[in-house]
């Protein structure tokens, strides 16, 4: 069988060059690494779109703006949202992974803040651990949200605030001493002096020796840490057992402390427990960009896209993993069939 002739090589105004054949003169164009089934842009076009959404914050007629300005690509808002479709389906199975792999940490933070869906009130929460970040955007605030999220059987570590939905997960936890600090230096400046003095003052002290003891526990070594542990508990019976104060906030105070009080030290039990949730707020402030630029959400699916993209950018970051760089490698396992890589 003789050999056919090769193709002829012509440029093309378009595209980089087409396929010509040598025998009947028809037209043919290779597929790229990265050229997607039925689309009109490529995956950096799309990855962009969803990092100017779910990082940047920008709306996403500004989105458009710069895909115009910058790169000549004139995409509608509709076609904006498939991109940002196409991501939230392209990660749902990393952001599953993910999910398990926090379902295995040994310490988790939990924090939520108010969000919109088609201007009704939602809720956006975000779990991390020191190298994981993920966020969900749901229309409730309850336990069911944390059950589906963490697991009924979650036994680690969970630091929070003190929102009583926390108190349906079983396991040991941590309340965040910070946000008691901030709420005792606000009543303070409110409270009449003699409560101030009496319950206030101690109980900020108090959780201010209790933190700096945490970040004292190597340079004390355990034979000073634990007697100054011991210490700290006693004051801290002391502060709540002999207040006398019946100052209606003072009562409301000493009741949230009572009850959570096996809460509040297990950072002293355990050093890989921090003393506060600062990590999860820190997270979960990168949502106020997007909150307040692009507005929120039409529908659940978009909220749903938006959580796990976000979840993709923050832990890339945790993790020295640039997104546009990661996004391009999850396409190229797409497109081969291969298993997604974690960022």
């Amino acid at each position: 069988m003789a050999d056919l002739p090769e193709p002829k090589i012509e440029w093309h105004r378009y595209r980089r060059y087409v396929y010509r054949c040598r025998c009947c003169q028809r037209t043919c164009q290779g597929r790229g690494d990265l050229e997607l089934p039925g689309a009109h842009s490529g995956p950096r076009a799309r990855l962009l779109t969803c990092y100017g959404r779910a990082h940047l914050g920008i709306s996403l007629g500004k989105t458009q703006d710069l895909l115009h300005d910058f790169f000549g690509l004139t995409i509608s808002r509709a076609g904006l949202l498939g991109h940002l479709r196409w991501g939230g389906q392209l990660f749902a199975p990393v952001v599953d992974e993910l999910l398990d792999l926090l379902r295995q940490s040994p310490v988790v933070q939990g924090d939520e803040t108010g969000w919109r869906i088609n201007g009704q009130p939602a809720w956006a929460w975000c779990f991390r651990d020191p190298r994981l970040a993920l966020f969900l955007i749901d229309r409730h605030r309850s336990r069911d949200v944390l059950i589906r999220t963490l697991g009924a059987s979650f036994a680690r570590t969970l630091v929070s605030d003190f929102y009583a939905v926390y108190n349906g997960l079983d396991g040991a936890k941590q309340r965040c001493l910070v946000h008691l600090l901030r709420e005792r230096a606000k009543l303070r400046e409110q409270l009449p002096w003699q409560s101030v003095r009496a319950f206030i003052q101690p109980l900020i002290e108090l959780f201010q020796d209790a933190i700096q003891l945490g970040k004292d526990r190597e340079k004390l070594g355990p034979k000073a840490f634990f007697p100054a542990y011991q210490r700290l508990i006693v004051r801290f019976d002391d502060v709540l057992l002999k207040t006398q104060s019946s100052h209606p906030d003072c009562v409301r105070i000493w009741k949230r402390l009572y009850k959570p009080c096996d809460e509040l030290f297990t950072f002293l039990d355990d050093p890989a427990v921090p003393a506060d949730n600062n990590g999860t707020e820190r997270d979960i402030r990168s949502l106020a960009a997007a909150r307040s630029d692009g507005g929120t959400h039409r529908a659940d699916w978009s909220a749903a896209a938006f959580a796990r993209l976000k979840s993709i950018i923050v832990t890339g970051m945790k993790n020295q993993v640039r997104f546009i760089q990661y996004g391009i490698e999850v396409v190229r396992a797409k497109l081969r069939g291969e298993r997604l890589p974690l960022p």
